[in-house]
């Protein structure tokens, strides 16, 4: 039986830990504060048969930095294709530590910038050829072209984002 979204929504809203949801004991978890490159918050937390990885939103001035490095010119990545440097900046360090501690089948999950970071996580997992059981994120920023979006598509995901009653959505996502 699949994880629902609550369950993970749950998990997106706990790696901030800033006292706005119940706090989560995770398995695994890099605080991105660290002296260690790549300054890239994200956390496991294993659940039946799923290793869930969440990665957290714009919380540092480096991580808004980055988000804002997402404006300039796409670079090439060899596996993902074209990709915003902000977004995939210190991922493929990031996907090195993260590979090992899955032990399950993967979903990666992320609010913003974090959804970000999910999506590129995902695709670098699949171009290892480890199949995510789904991508849930929220307030997701595109995080690449074609390529990346052709390699995300071979596993199930959910994405949402905020709309107001007359139908205006945030225009980042």
């Amino acid at each position: 039986l699949m994880l629902d979204d609550l369950t993970i929504g749950k998990l997106i809203c706990g790696i901030y830990a800033d006292g706005s949801a119940p706090p989560v004991q995770w398995d695994h978890f890099n605080d991105g504060d660290s002296d260690d490159r790549p300054y890239i918050c994200w956390g496991i937390k294993t659940i039946q048969s799923w290793d869930v990885v969440v990665f957290r939103g714009s919380v540092t001035v480096l991580d808004w930095l980055r988000d804002l490095m997402a404006w300039v010119n796409p670079s090439m990545h060899d596996a993902l294709g074209p990709v915003h440097p902000g977004f995939m900046e210190g991922m493929d360090e990031t996907w090195k530590s993260i590979k090992p501690l899955i032990k399950n089948t993967p979903i990666f999950a992320g609010h913003s910038l974090g959804a970000a970071r999910a999506d590129i996580c995902a695709g670098l997992a699949i171009c290892d050829g480890i199949m995510p059981a789904r991508t849930v994120v929220c307030g997701e920023p595109r995080p690449g072209f074609q390529k990346l979006a052709q390699i995300l598509s071979k596993a199930p995901r959910a994405s949402y984002r905020n709309v107001d009653a007359r139908g205006n959505y945030d225009l980042v996502t």
